[in-house]
């Protein structure tokens, strides 16, 4: 049970800030048409859109939280979340069958790219 809601809410968290965005981009449109037909609309948008940032921080907030717990109850009993696989190494968290990384928190840890050197530029 807890793997399929990992993986849906993990999902969710992916995507949040893009989803985030549009919808305050849709907002603006929404409150640039209004302010030639419905001025006060326009104002009210305003508004909605300030609180309505705080609210989409808060979200963010309680989505990795609620993804982290799940990650590390799965990682407890020895699962990976990503892949389902038992037989994860720790600390540090990684998966030997799909490589992931996982944080002490729980969230999955991305690649980071390292620098090329100067010496291996032409």
């Amino acid at each position: 049970m807890s793997r399929p809601l990992y993986r849906v809410l993990n999902a969710t968290l992916q995507g949040y800030t893009l989803v985030a965005f549009w919808v305050f981009i849709a907002m603006f449109l929404l409150a640039f048409v209004s302010m030639f037909v419905f001025p006060p609309l326009s104002i009210m948008l305003v508004f909605v859109g300030l609180f309505g940032l705080f609210g989409a921080w808060a979200g963010h907030r309680v989505l990795g939280l609620v993804v982290g717990r799940i990650a590390r109850l799965l990682l407890g009993g020895g699962m990976c979340p990503a892949c389902g696989e038992t037989g994860v190494e720790s600390p540090p968290c990684q998966c030997a069958a799909c490589g992931g990384r996982f944080g002490p928190e729980g969230l999955q840890m991305r690649e980071e790219a390292t620098p090329a050197s100067p010496a291996a530029m032409p």
